[in-house]
């Protein structure tokens, strides 16, 4: 089966991460409440998880041949420049420019830049150009040198703008 149907998610009972087919389970019979589920890719069992972190996985690996997934933190470069973002997957302005045209409405996954990531040699003011609104979201097809640093469940404090 094709990696792009697969899903992870934190079980409910122990909070551990599983990977696999997502399904909905209904938790007693004869409810209209079903919760949300993965068929473990390795153990075949049914696994409830909570539903604020399910994530579709990209079918993409990072450099270290590990499988990115919808919210995940990645450290990446565009056209040579570093940057830590944010996987999403949902409508994003891809603009391939540099800024010299207007991006093009897309949809799929992608990378929202959450950080500008400085240089040994460089202070703030040398990648102020770096930080323009139109290199904010990427294709995850465009970016290079993806490298999956943590996720926004297990590292928030990733997310800080420091």
């Amino acid at each position: 089966m094709n990696d792009r149907y697969l899903f992870r998610g934190k079980r409910i009972d122990n909070g551990e991460w599983v990977i696999g087919w997502f399904c909905m389970t209904d938790p007693k019979p004869f409810t209209k409440k079903s919760y949300p589920a993965i068929i473990c890719k390795e153990t075949n069992f049914v696994e409830t998880i909570e539903p604020e972190t399910t994530g579709q996985c990209t079918e993409v690996e990072d450099k270290n041949k590990r499988l990115i997934f919808k919210g995940d933190i990645v450290n990446y470069d565009l056209l040579g420049e570093p940057y830590i973002g944010i996987v999403k997957y949902g409508k994003f302005v891809q603009d391939g420019s540099g800024g010299e045209y207007g991006g093009s409405d897309c949809l799929g996954f992608y990378i929202e830049r959450i950080k500008v990531v400085l240089r040994e040699w460089e202070d703030g003011d040398d990648v102020e150009w770096r930080e323009k609104d139109y290199q904010k979201t990427v294709s995850i097809l465009e970016a290079e040198k993806i490298e999956i640093i943590g996720n926004i469940h297990d590292n928030p404090d990733l997310l800080n703008n420091n």
